[in-house]
């Protein structure tokens, strides 16, 4: 699994958000995992990931979970999701090169 933290915008009318949920974790089939507390509440998500027997994983304290996973249980996360996942596919696409 291969972590990246996606930068906050230099926009003063951005939104800011704290480290752990602009952390992203990329696995080497290219599965984007994304902080369960996108959700709102983590301690919902698990009760879920863990009735489903969903993947996930646990880094500096905060749990992850696919992408696809969060926004089909999750849909009030879709437009969050689709926003990391391409975020963190360019920020792949750009390490690369």
């Amino acid at each position: 699994m291969k972590w990246l933290t996606i930068e906050n915008s230099e926009n003063a009318d951005d939104p800011q958000f704290p480290e752990w949920a602009r952390t992203v974790g990329i696995t080497d089939h290219g599965l984007v995992f994304v902080p369960a507390g996108l959700a709102g509440s983590e301690d919902e998500v698990a009760m879920c990931m863990l009735y489903d027997g969903t993947e996930s994983h646990l880094y500096r304290n905060h749990t992850y979970v696919p992408a696809d996973w969060m926004a089909a249980e999750f849909p009030k996360t879709i437009e969050a999701c689709k926003s990391i996942v391409l975020k963190a596919q360019a920020a792949m696409r750009s390490s690369i090169h």
